[in-house]
Formats: C-alpha cells, sequence, structure tokens
C-alpha cells in the first residue's frame, strides 16, 4: 500500500494550498494570478511560451496527445526506466 503522502490526491491537495498560501502571503501584484498575467502580456515570446506550457499541461491532463508525443508521459516514462525499482501507477 502506498502512504498517504506519496500519492496523487496529496500532490494536488499540497499544490493547492501553496498557490492559497502564495496568494495570501504575497504584495498584491506578486500574486500568481498577477504574474500570469504579467507573463501573458508582457512580450511575444513570454506569450508563446506561457501558452505553449498551458497547452502541453492540460492536453496531458486530459489525455489528448498520443503518450509519444505527450512530453509529459515521456519523462514519466524515461524516470521509470532510469528508476526501475520506481511503482508505476
Amino acid at each position: 500500500m502506498i502512504p498517504w503522502f506519496r500519492t496523487g490526491k496529496a500532490g494536488w491537495i499540497a499544490l493547492a494550498a501553496f498557490i492559497i498560501a502564495w496568494d495570501m502571503l504575497a504584495e498584491d501584484e506578486q500574486t500568481l494570478s498577477e504574474s500570469f498575467r504579467r507573463g501573458w502580456h508582457r512580450h511575444p515570446a513570454t506569450m508563446g511560451a506561457v501558452a505553449l506550457a498551458w497547452g502541453v499541461v492540460t492536453a496531458h491532463l486530459w489525455n489528448l496527445l498520443p503518450p509519444r508525443a505527450d512530453p509529459l508521459h515521456v519523462i514519466c516514462v524515461a524516470r521509470q526506466r532510469w528508476r526501475p525499482h520506481a511503482v508505476a501507477a
């Protein structure tokens, strides 16, 4: 049995808690939302990088990419080959 703190659910909870804590402690212009908007509007190259990263993560989470074209899946497969003792989900 996998310990609760090694599950994906715990990772999503930790990520949500980090985002909430950051936004509560940050100065108004330094929240993650404001940082995203700044990155989106500041420069065309930055907008392209943000859109690409956002698109890849969204496509990965919704299984819209074939496994070989999904960079996050490819990283996971490489990790499993590098760490053969790691248990696949």
